[in-house]
């Protein structure tokens, strides 16, 4: 069976804990106070690994870091963690990452991009949306960054989301995703901005927020994705930048 750590007190160290090579403890109940660096390191292939119940305060980042790479089994991220993107972490084809309500993903850097080829469901609830933001924005997950009040959230901190064209049943519901549309890019291409960009018809944007991106709030691609109840708002180049999507009740 997975180990175990729970109840403890981990203080004054460079990492918490750091997680690597798919390493998948059961982690609950711990205290992480003053470490220098990240409360808790995950590499991308140990994104799966249990982790709740977490106070931290003190350290250099207050959060779970999360390391540029690819992961390609099942993670669920649990309500009431942060968790800190510093680069593009991708989701590969026949593996999902659900996400509860309340959870909180930052981006770290304009490289810090969530990007989808298998499911994401970011399944929130109107008490408690799954929020996906700039890690200085200091309004939800308490102070990510761990510089008080010296940096001020603003659009195109971040990436955003990036469903690709073999996403497969992914859900924004009840979501909120905020200051990404950075321009980023890999050593390939250069894509569309926006905060969520879609490329795959079975995406679903379901009462949710998407506001203050660097350029577009959604940039829909040779797809047909749905759009319910949403609202685009504060997005600087446009609300949304479409080929084609199926809307319904969108408020822009």
């Amino acid at each position: 069976s997975a180990p175990t750590l729970s109840g403890n007190t981990l203080q004054g160290t460079n990492y918490g804990i750091r997680l690597e090579e798919g390493a998948a403890p059961l982690v609950g109940g711990n205290t992480f106070i003053g470490n220098t660096n990240y409360a808790v390191y995950a590499d991308a292939l140990s994104i799966g690994a249990p982790i709740r119940g977490s106070v931290m305060s003190d350290n250099g980042v207050n959060g779970i870091l999360v390391s540029t790479g690819a992961f390609s089994g099942n993670a669920t991220w649990a309500a009431g963690e942060v968790y800190v993107l510093n680069g593009q972490l991708d989701i590969g084809q026949g593996a999902t990452l659900t996400l509860q309500p309340g959870v909180v993903v930052t981006g770290s850097g304009t490289g810090a991009v969530l990007r989808i080829k298998g499911t994401l469901l970011a399944d929130g609830t109107e008490a408690l949306p799954v929020v996906f933001t700039s890690a200085k924005d200091d309004s939800v997950g308490g102070d990510t960054n761990g510089d008080g009040n010296a940096s001020v959230a603003a659009p195109g901190d971040w990436g955003g989301i990036y469903l690709d064209t073999t996403a497969t049943a992914s859900v924004l519901d009840h979501a909120v995703v905020r200051y990404g549309g950075s321009n980023w890019s890999t050593s390939t291409a250069i894509y569309d901005i926006a905060g969520v960009v879609i490329l795959s018809d079975q995406v679903s944007v379901t009462a949710s927020v998407i506001s203050d991106s660097e350029y577009y709030g959604i940039r829909v691609l040779g797809s047909a994705p749905t759009l319910s109840g949403t609202t685009l708002q504060g997005n600087n180049t446009g609300q949304i930048g479409r080929e084609s999507w199926r809307e319904r009740g969108c408020v822009r």
